[in-house]
């Protein structure tokens, strides 16, 4: 899909939430770690309460923070939207890690624990 046609899904299946899930790369290998982004400030709190989450976990991986990003998917969604980038595939342990099946289990329930919080509240 798109990036619009994603917003645009958001909106007409009234989701309670967008969360958009990616692996980054960058032109220097050494760079690692999550980072989890928001771009309106009402969506700090999401942003925060996933990562805080994500680093519940035993991950191994270096913590880049919560930051401001204006991204597509963030700035046109009506919806709490969230990006998060999950590792660098152009570093070869993030990308190790990333492959594998205990990485992607413990980020899923962060995820889905972040959410249920989120939404409890």
């Amino acid at each position: 899909l798109s990036l619009k046609d994603r917003v645009e899904l958001a909106i007409t299946k009234n989701a309670d939430l967008f969360i958009s899930i990616h692996f980054d790369a960058f032109t220097s290998n050494e760079v690692n770690g999550i980072t989890t982004y928001y771009n309106n400030e009402a969506d700090r709190s999401l942003a925060a309460l996933i990562h805080r989450h994500l680093f519940k976990q035993d991950l191994g991986t270096r913590d880049r923070g919560v930051s401001f990003g204006d991204f597509f998917v963030l700035r046109e969604n009506t919806k709490p939207s969230i990006l998060i980038e999950l590792g660098y595939i152009s570093n070869a342990e993030d990308e190790q890690r990333i492959n594998s099946q205990t990485f992607q289990s413990q980020a899923s329930t962060a995820i889905v624990e972040g959410v249920i919080e989120y939404l409890s509240n």
